[in-house]
């Protein structure tokens, strides 16, 4: 089958996605250090957030770092992980 532009255009795109899920996961893993490091389970209160951040509380907060910690899980390590199949792509 002939090499053709929607194949092309399609490897770029998974390529530039790649990298900026890499990009992501390190911005994701940074916060949760920062949550984790900073305590910041003990010093976020829901009226602070909820005047800051109209319609967010601390349980969102709480569960966005949840989804994080998901997401970083499901990517896995640098070796191993799906996280290694990403970076094949973007070596």
């Amino acid at each position: 089958m002939a090499w053709t532009n929607q194949g092309s255009n399609f490897i770029a795109e998974q390529i530039a996605v790649a990298k900026e899920l890499l990009a992501l996961r390190d911005k994701m893993r940074n916060l949760v250090a920062r949550y984790n490091n900073n305590d910041m389970a003990n010093q976020l209160v829901s009226a602070d957030i909820e005047a800051a951040y109209s319609g967010l509380d601390k349980a969102e907060i709480v569960a966005g770092i949840t989804a994080f910690n998901a997401v970083l899980t499901a990517l896995g390590d640098d070796t191993s992980g799906q996280a290694s199949n990403l970076f094949k792509l973007v070596l």
